[in-house]
């Protein structure tokens, strides 16, 4: 082995896995750190190295309460990462050695984790391989670690699918060729909590195409796992992405529905952002449990409602994080916060794509109905505490195009309000509802002189019982109704394109902004 790497002194190997080995390390001041040399069968792909700068950055603006902030990268010949030591054992050692978690201790590790992923996806990052061996108990609770470095999978050149990750916590969507997504480390979360919970994968384990089939076609086995969390895990393990609850859901269901955790392990303190001596000690084998035990039978917890199952417009919804400043999101389109991208066909086709600052929506309509458009949302959205919101988007296209409100918290968000302007210089306000059927409140009417950018503007707020909702378009107001019909509560907000009386609408947003009034 190499005495150095960089300026960086190796001291011993902590681990390794399919896209590179973890050293532990000294820095030139003779400080302990963790240093991931990536293959050099990766390393020497340019496509891979400029993924690997990009998500080295992102992985800076993480927060630190919940993983090891990175010190240091190399994106040349080898590649590597350099990231704080973090002390405390791996879950994966604490089961082999103490035998499965119960009571506090087991909610205590599916809290910490649920608030780590958290962090992690509001940083734009998909974790991708959540497992014990990734999962540290520090003594200020769980550190997850070794996520989002180099998605290997989407590299290009490379051909036919390849998934890269721990078989008994790939999500089903991953083998079907689709994208990790935040839903994806969900679904590793409820893997990751019922094998703390009752030692044993709820697929079952073994050959890599035999997890594939059970993970796609198999109930999950969750005999012996804490009564309070089996529905919660129970949801997480949905085949279809669109049923798990997100990291919001999660965390409302295990600390909001009177779950009360004790401190057998400890839950960082959220309100402040603790900052340890931190670092992953790299990914390791998931030994059996030394033995099971079985904590006590409690009352069931309370989950959110399942997710709906199609999306009528083509939307995209964010993660609006919880802090009380009026600026809730400014978004250039320059890679800092992660939209999904991809090409679907339900209802109708319809394809994303984030690149070159600028986040491209496209929706075909061959039916040229009014009632349809393209893309299934992609990240949950509950801003329920926010009654009154302004939301504005930078949009140039072909078709209707705008931002939405106030959308029902679901992957696929069918209720909410749509404000809509078109190429030829129309504006209108729609209510869509459950069953994705849209309600002109206002429009579709002549509004403005077109133009070549425009910006749309939408303010939703709560007033008299009834929702009202006014639409300006290039900073001059246009439109405003009430909706006093069973109006819609707070809830998600984003982008939308929208095949309308054409047989395709593109957008191309190149700004979003979401602030409280």
């Amino acid at each position: 082995m190499a005495e150095h790497i960089g300026p960086y002194r190796l001291e011993r190997v902590l681990g390794s896995g399919g896209m590179g080995v973890v050293h532990l390390a000294r820095d030139p001041g003779g400080r302990r750190v963790a240093l991931k040399v990536m293959h050099p069968q990766w390393s020497a792909l340019p496509e891979f190295r400029a993924r690997f700068r990009d998500e080295a950055e992102a992985a800076r603006r993480v927060a630190r309460f919940c993983t090891a902030a990175v010190l240091d990268a190399s994106f040349g010949e080898p590649s590597y990462l350099v990231t704080e030591y973090i002390e405390g054992r791996t879950l994966a050692a604490v089961l082999a050695a103490d035998g499965v978690l119960e009571g506090g201790s087991l909610e205590s590790v599916a809290v910490g984790t649920a608030v780590a992923l958290g962090a992690i996806h509001n940083a734009g990052i998909v974790h991708r391989d959540l497992k014990p061996g990734n999962i540290i108990l520090s003594p200020y609770g769980p550190k997850v670690i070794d996520f989002g470095i180099a998605q290997i999978e989407d590299t290009e050149g490379r051909t036919g699918p390849v998934v890269f990750g721990t078989p008994t916590v790939i999500a089903p969507e991953r083998y079907l060729g689709r994208r990790a997504t935040p839903a994806s480390d969900v679904y590793s979360w409820g893997c990751v909590v019922a094998y703390a919970g009752t030692g044993r994968w709820p697929f079952g384990s073994g050959r890599r195409d035999a997890d594939r089939f059970r993970n796609l076609d198999a109930p999950p086995a969750l005999d012996g796992l804490d009564a309070r969390l089996t529905p919660l895990v129970r949801r997480a393990l949905s085949a279809d992405p669109d049923e798990r609850p997100t990291v919001p859901e999660l965390l409302e269901a295990m600390t909001g529905s009177g779950l009360q955790l004790t401190r057998h392990l400890p839950v960082p303190d959220l309100a402040r952002a603790v900052q340890p001596r931190e670092a992953p000690t790299g990914p390791e084998p998931e030994p059996e449990p030394r033995r099971r035990r079985r904590g006590r039978a409690a009352a069931v917890l309370t989950a959110v409602g399942a997710a709906a199952v199609a999306a009528v417009a083509a939307t995209v919804m964010l993660l609006m994080p919880s802090s009380g400043d009026p600026l809730v999101r400014d978004d250039d389109f320059s890679g800092r916060y992660r939209w999904p991208e991809g090409r679907y066909t339900q209802p109708v086709d319809a394809s994303a794509e984030l690149a070159g600052g600028r986040y491209r929506l496209t929706v075909s309509n061959p039916s040229r109905r009014p009632d349809q458009g393209g893309i299934p949302a992609s990240a949950n959205v509950d801003t329920s505490r926010h009654a009154d919101l302004l939301v504005t988007a930078k949009v140039a296209g072909t078709g209707a195009y705008g931002v939405w409100c106030r959308g029902t918290p679901a992957r696929r968000p069918l209720a909410k309000y749509e404000f809509y302007v078109t190429d030829t210089g129309r504006a209108a306000i729609v209510r869509r509802d459950a069953t994705g059927q849209g309600t002109e409140l206002w429009g579709f009417r002549q509004a403005f002189a077109p133009a070549a950018v425009t910006t749309v503007g939408a303010r939703c707020r709560s007033e008299g019982g009834g929702a009202r909702l006014s639409i300006t378009v290039n900073g001059r107001h246009v439109a405003t109704v009430t909706d006093t019909s069973a109006p819609l509560g707070p809830g998600a907000v984003g982008v939308v394109a929208y095949a309308r009386d054409v047989p395709q609408a593109t957008a191309d947003f190149d700004a979003f902004r979401v602030e409280i009034p």
